[in-house]
């Protein structure tokens, strides 16, 4: 998992400013890897290399 630091609360643009790997301890790891186990499970993938970029603002995950 990695975490982004963006623009995006200061800014009218989206930019990626950095990446941290592996990504800080937090509770909403959980979370999104629990949402990115369903987005594969629905897709049925079952032997690929999977790419997912969730965004977890202010008000919750929403999918």
């Amino acid at each position: 998992m990695t975490h982004k630091r963006t623009t995006e609360e200061s800014g009218r643009c989206f930019v990626e400013l950095a990446h941290t790997v592996p990504a800080p301890s937090s509770p909403d790891n959980d979370l999104l890897l629990a949402a990115n186990r369903d987005i594969v499970e629905r897709l049925a993938v079952e032997n690929a290399i999977v790419h997912t970029e969730l965004r977890l603002p202010a008000d919750g995950l929403r999918c």
